[in-house]
């Protein structure tokens, strides 16, 4: 009987040592490849941005119906350097959630060109102090097939 709670005790202790590696493991590589996708949007680098996108297009193609809806990169040359997307390269990463076994959600900040925190007041001629600037943006990356996809466009400065 003390074996197999002395057994039991040992394997608790043998999984819960594995699995916060395995949860670092996989934010890791998550927010790897956000940072990657957010740099190469701020580099102009929109095939590398494509390749690692696993959102919906709707948003873009809209923005731009004289471009090729097939043209990702396009899409995103468009959507960086035309209709407004905050195409900035990181400042941090303020805050790391893992979701699911599949899904991360990551709060991230962007920086300015001066080195300056990004951040977005209101919209559409409202009043300065209307509502507070924001300056973190959520992102969601999902796991498929082991690989990391980031399914949330930047935010968009109307």
């Amino acid at each position: 009987m003390k074996r197999a709670l002395a057994g039991l005790v040992l394997l608790c202790f043998a999984l819960l040592a594995c699995t916060p590696r395995q949860t670092t493991a996989a934010i890791s590589t998550a927010e790897s490849a956000l940072i990657d996708f957010i740099q190469a949007l701020s580099d102009g680098n929109y095939e590398r941005a494509a390749q690692l996108y696993g959102g919906s297009y709707e948003q873009l193609r809209a923005m731009n119906p004289q471009n090729d809806p097939d043209d990702l990169a396009g899409l995103w040359q468009a959507g960086c350097e035309v209709n407004g997307l905050v195409c900035l390269p990181v400042g941090r990463v303020i805050e790391r959630t893992k979701v699911s076994e599949e899904e991360m959600q990551f709060i991230v900040e962007f920086r300015e060109n001066d080195g300056q925190v990004f951040s977005l007041g209101p919209c559409c001629g409202a009043e300065e102090n209307a509502a507070a600037p924001r300056s973190a943006f959520e992102f969601h990356v999902l796991n498929q097939n082991g690989f990391p996809l980031i399914m949330d466009m930047p935010a968009l400065i109307p």
